[in-house]
């Protein structure tokens, strides 16, 4: 899960910039395109971070009932 995340926030912290980039080079559909991907990814490291402390929080709640 770990992993995952970092690859997600990765992307979503890198997609930006280079959507600035694409956008001063006259590339408008690259642009939008890695500026979408950057929301997504940046949604997806959302729920997969809210996913895993649901999962967690609920097994630590198991382990504390008599």
């Amino acid at each position: 899960m770990t992993s995952v995340l970092l690859v997600l926030l990765g992307v979503a912290t890198m997609a930006p910039s280079l959507a600035l980039l694409a956008a001063d080079l006259g590339v408008a559909q690259l642009a939008d395109t890695l500026a979408i991907g950057a929301a997504l990814c940046g949604l997806g490291a959302f729920g997969l971070a809210t996913g895993y402390t649901v999962h967690r929080a609920r097994r630590l709640g198991k382990r504390s009932q008599p």
